[in-house]
C-alpha cells in the first residue's frame, strides 16, 4: 500500500492545460470550469491515487474472487430479526456508506465537494438504524453515515433517493433536504435531528427528548411529536465522552433515574480508540464501566455480527420497556482512512498503524459471515448490489453537483431565523378572566412588577397545555420569588432540575423539538456563561437547517444589572445579541406581561427563541422619584378591552412624552406622532427610571424639553425607533444603555442607524455602565442620571447648567 500518499505533508503543484489544482496534506483543491464528469477525467490519474479509491478497488477484486464459490450454511441460532432482508438492508448501506465516502474524496480532489470525514469502518452501525424505530428521535454522529441509510431503506425509500440526498450535502446543494445546502449533515425525517460538528452537542437535546417523550403526550397528544413508547437515540465517538457537554448529558440522565424520572435515552459511542491524534489508551473501557447507566457491549468489526445485532437489539429493548438510560459501546471499529482529507495521520502514526487500519474492513468479515450464516445466499448477489450501488453513488454526485447552490447572500441571511407569526385579532384572555371574579378584581391593584410576572407565567401555563417551566431552583418560587404558588397550581409543569445550565438548555431544546412550550429559566446573567455552546447551538440549529428545525423557547435571564448584593457574578451587565435570537429587557410589569405573551406567541407558533432578560433592581421597585412615591407600580394588563394593548410587538417602543409624569405614556410603532422634543433619550430595562430621573433633572434645571423612549427590544432598530426619529428631526439623542461598553446591545443599533444614514443629521451620545465588573456592596459602576446628563451635555447648547 501506498502509505506515502496519506503521509504527504508538503505542498506541491500540478498543472494541465486549464486545469491548476493543489495538494496539501493528502488534500487537493481544483480550479477548474468543467462538468463533474470532465473534471473526473481529467484527473483520472490523481483519483487513482487517493487510498480510499484502491481501497474500493480492492474490495471490489475481493468480491470478485468470491464469485462462484459455494459455502456450508452452519444454520446458526441467529438473533429475532436478523434475516435475510435485514441483511441485504445492512449491507447495502454499508456498501452505499464506503462508495459516498470514497466519492466524497473524488468530489474533494475535483474541487466539487467541501466535506471528507470520513466513516469507513463503522459501516456496521447502522444495525442501530435497523433496529429501531423510524418514530423514535435520533441524533447521530457525523461518521454514522450508514445508520442514516438503513434508517431510510428500512422504512422503504428507494437507494438512488437516499444516496442522493446525501450526496447533496456532500457537494453543497440547496436541494439537501437536511441542511438546504448550508452544511453537511445527517438527517432528513422529521425524527432525525441535526448534529453540529461540536463535539456532544447533540447529547444534552436528546436527554431533553427523552425526558419530554413520556410527559408531552401526557401533557396535550395533539401537540407531541414523539410516540409515547419512543427511545431517544444518540451517538457519538469515543472521544466525546470527555466533553463536557456530554458529561452534562450523562449526568441529567443519571439523575432523572436516581429520581425516578421516565429517561428513554440510549447512548451510542463507537470507539475506535483515537479522538483525531489523541489516542484513546483504552480509556473508554474504564469510562463506560463507571458511567453509571446500564451498559452493553458489542464488536463492530463483523466477525460476530449476531452479537453485535444482539446487543444493540438487548439495549433498544431495555431503554423502551425501562424508561431508563442505557449506553451502548461499540469497539473494534477501525478508523481506516484517517479523520478527514486534511488529516495528517503520519504526523502521530506509525507507518504499520497507518496500514492496518486501512486494511481492517468490516464489510469483508460480514459479507463472509453472512453467506456462512445463509443470510445471503450467493456470492453473486453481493457484488450486484456492490456495483448497482457505485453506479448510483457516481451518477447521484454528478446529478447533485448540477443542482443550485446557494450563491447570495440574502439566502444565507434569511435562513437566520423563523419569520415572526402575525398577532392573534383578539385576546386569548377574554374568557380566562372574568370581571366578577375575585382573583381577576385583585389583579387590578397595583403591585410590582415581580406580583406582574407571577401573574403571566400562571396565564401561561393556563391557557398553554403543553407550557413547561423549567429552571434550578423554580418549583419553591425562584430566587425573586417570581413563581411563587406555581407549582402548588402547576406540579408536573414547574420543573427543578441541578444547577447545570448546558442541561438546563438542552432539555428546553429537547422539549421544544418533542412538541412541548418551554420556559426555561436561567438563574442569573452571568450563568449563561456556563451554557454558552449549547445556547449558541439551540439559536444556529434554524439557519443550520435552513429552516427544517426549529427550537421554540422562551428563555428567562434572571440577575441582571443593578445590585449589591452577589457582586458580579449576580449583577452581570454584558448581554449575547446572536443573530437569530429575538433578545427583550421590559422595565416594568405591565409591559412585561404584554411583552411575554409575545414572546410565547412567537415561540409557540414560529418556533423562534425569545431572551427575556430580567433587571433584579425593578422586580420590586415601587417607587421612581423618591420613596414615597408609586410611580413604578401597575395594575395586571387584563386585555378584556378591546382597545387594550394585548402583546407588546418586537416593532414597538415606549414613549415617555413628559418625564415629570410617567404615567403619560404611549405605545408607538410604525403611526405618525409629532413630538418634537429638544433631547430623545432611548434606553431599556433599568435604563428607563435612570433616564426618567435624569430627564425630569435636565426639564427642571433648564428650558430644554425631553422624552424618554423605553426599547425593549435589543440590538434592532425597531419601527417604532425610526417613527420617533423621524418625529424628531433637531433632537439631540443619547443612548442610555446599561451594559458595559463593547458589550452593549445600543452598539448594534446604533451601528445599523449609521449603516442605513440615519443618524448623520442627528447629534448622538452613548452613555453605558463602567468599562469594569461590578463590586459587591455598591452600585458605583452601573449606569446612573450623571452618565447620562454628561452625556446630554456633549451635544446639547444648555442655556443653564443643569445638576
Amino acid at each position: 500500500m501506498n502509505t506515502a500518499l496519506i503521509r504527504r505533508s508538503t505542498k506541491l503543484w500540478w498543472r494541465k492545460p486549464g486545469i491548476a489544482f493543489q495538494c496539501q496534506a493528502s488534500a487537493v483543491q481544483l480550479f477548474s470550469t468543467g462538468s463533474y464528469a470532465s473534471k473526473r477525467r481529467d484527473l483520472q490519474g490523481r483519483i487513482d491515487e487517493l487510498v480510499e479509491v484502491q481501497q474500493r478497488d480492492k474490495f471490489h477484486r475481493f468480491l470478485l474472487g468470491l464469485q462462484g464459490r459455494t459455502f456450508d450454511v452452519k444454520h446458526a441460532n441467529l438473533p429475532s430479526g436478523l434475516d435475510e432482508k435485514s441483511a441485504e438492508l445492512l449491507l447495502r448501506a454499508g456498501f452505499g456508506t464506503f462508495l459516498l465516502h470514497v466519492e466524497a474524496r473524488v468530489a474533494s480532489l475535483i474541487g466539487e465537494g467541501f466535506y471528507t470525514i470520513g466513516p469507513c469502518g463503522e459501516e456496521l452501525v447502522g444495525i442501530l438504524g435497523l433496529l429501531s424505530r423510524a418514530s423514535d428521535p435520533m441524533a447521530l454522529h457525523y461518521r454514522h453515515v450508514s445508520v442514516q441509510l438503513a434508517r431510510q431503506l428500512a422504512s422503504g425509500r428507494p437507494l438512488d433517493q437516499v444516496i442522493l440526498d446525501r450526496a447533496r450535502s456532500y457537494v453543497c446543494s440547496q436541494l439537501d433536504p437536511v441542511t438546504g445546502g448550508n452544511h453537511c449533515a445527517i438527517g432528513g425525517t422529521a425524527y432525525d435531528f441535526y448534529v453540529t460538528s461540536t463535539l456532544a452537542s447533540q447529547a444534552p437535546p436528546a436527554v431533553g427528548r427523552a425526558l419530554a417523550t413520556r410527559l408531552a403526550p401526557r401533557l396535550d397528544k395533539s401537540k407531541a411529536k414523539f410516540p409515547r413508547d419512543a427511545v431517544s437515540i444518540v451517538s457519538l465517538g469515543d472521544g466525546s465522552v470527555n466533553n463536557g457537554m456530554f458529561l452534562s448529558a450523562l449526568n441529567l440522565s443519571k439523575y432523572a433515574q436516581h429520581r425516578g424520572f421516565k429517561c428513554p435515552v440510549l447512548f451510542v459511542v463507537t470507539n475506535n480508540d483515537i479522538c483525531i491524534s489523541l489516542k484513546g489508551h483504552g480509556y473508554m473501557k474504564k469510562f463506560a464501566s463507571d458511567a453509571g447507566v446500564k451498559l452493553f457491549s458489542a464488536h463492530g468489526d463483523g466477525e460476530d455480527l449476531d452479537q453485535l445485532w444482539g446487543e444493540t437489539q438487548s439495549a433498544i429493548n431495555f431503554v423502551r420497556s425501562q424508561s431508563k438510560p442505557a449506553m451502548l459501546v461499540l469497539d473494534k471499529l477501525p478508523r481506516r482512512f484517517g479523520h478527514a482529507a486534511t488529516d495528517r495521520q503520519g504526523m502521530y502514526l506509525s507507518d504499520d498503524e497507518i496500514s492496518n487500519a486501512v486494511e481492517s474492513n468490516p464489510l469483508e468479515a460480514t459479507c463472509l459471515w453472512a453467506l456462512k450464516n445463509g443470510l445471503v445466499s450467493s456470492p453473486e448477489l453481493l457484488l450486484s448490489w456492490w456495483t448497482s450501488t457505485q453506479q448510483v453513488v457516481e451518477e447521484s454526485f454528478q446529478i447533485a453537483s448540477k443542482e443550485p447552490k446557494i450563491s447570495d447572500r440574502e439566502h444565507i441571511v434569511s435562513c437566520t431565523q423563523a419569520p415572526l407569526v402575525p398577532l392573534p385579532v383578539s385576546s386569548t384572555t377574554k374568557d380566562f378572566y372574568k370581571s366578577d371574579d375575585r382573583s381577576t378584581r385583585k389583579l387590578r391593584k397595583k403591585q410590582p412588577m415581580r406580583v406582574l410576572m407571577n401573574q403571566v407565567f400562571k396565564e401561561a401555563l393556563s391557557l398553554n397545555s403543553n407550557c413547561v417551566y423549567v429552571g434550578e431552583d423554580v418549583r419553591h418560587g425562584g430566587y425573586y420569588r417570581v413563581t411563587d404558588e406555581i407549582s402548588q397550581l402547576f406540579p408536573e409543569r414547574i420543573q427543578d432540575f441541578p444547577p447545570d445550565e448546558t442541561s438546563l438548555i438542552g432539555i428546553g431544546m429537547g422539549y421544544a423539538q418533542a412538541g412541548l412550550l418551554p420556559i426555561v429559566e436561567i438563574p442569573y446573567a452571568k450563568y449563561l456563561d456556563c451554557a454558552a455552546d449549547m445556547f449558541f447551538e439551540s439559536i444556529m440549529t434554524h439557519w443550520c437547517t435552513s429552516g427544517k428545525q426549529t427550537n421554540g423557547m422562551v428563555i428567562r435571564l434572571q440577575g441582571f444589572d443593578k445590585g449589591v448584593f452577589g457582586g458580579n457574578f449576580h449583577t452581570h451587565n454584558s448581554l449575547y445579541l446572536p443573530p437569530g435570537l429575538d433578545v427583550v429587557c421590559y422595565s416594568n410589569g405591565v409591559d412585561y406581561v404584554r411583552g411575554m405573551r409575545h414572546a410565547l406567541h412567537q415561540a409557540s407558533e414560529a418556533g423562534r427563541i425569545v431572551m427575556s432578560v430580567d433587571s433584579t433592581d425593578l422586580l420590586h421597585r415601587r417607587s421612581l422619584f423618591n420613596d414615597e412615591d408609586t410611580e413604578w407600580l401597575g395594575s395586571y394588563p387584563l386585555d378584556t378591552d378591546e382597545n387594550d394593548q394585548f402583546m407588546l410587538d418586537f416593532d414597538t417602543v415606549i414613549l415617555y412624552g413628559n418625564p415629570t409624569s410617567p404615567k403619560e405614556r404611549s405605545y408607538v410603532s410604525s403611526s405618525t406622532s409629532q413630538h418634537g422634543a429638544d433631547v430623545v433619550i432611548f434606553s431599556y430595562g433599568n435604563g428607563i427610571p435612570t433616564s426618567l430621573r435624569a430627564a425630569k433633572s435636565i426639564v427642571e434645571s433648564s428650558s430644554k424639553s425631553v422624552c424618554v423612549v423605553d426599547c425593549p427590544t435589543l440590538g434592532v432598530v425597531s419601527k417604532g425607533m425610526r417613527t420617533i426619529l423621524e418625529n424628531n428631526p433637531d433632537a439631540a439623542l443619547v443612548f442610555a444603555d446599561v451594559c458595559k461598553p463593547g458589550q452593549n446591545p445600543f452598539a448594534a443599533t446604533i451601528m445599523g442607524l449609521q449603516c442605513e444614514g440615519i443618524l448623520e443629521n442627528f447629534k448622538w451620545q452613548c452613555a453605558t455602565a463602567a468599562a469594569t465588573y461590578n463590586p459587591l456592596g455598591c452600585t458605583l459602576t452601573f449606569l446612573n442620571e450623571d452618565d447620562i446628563k454628561t452625556a446630554a451635555r456633549k451635544i446639547v447648547d444648555f442655556a443653564t447648567n443643569f445638576n
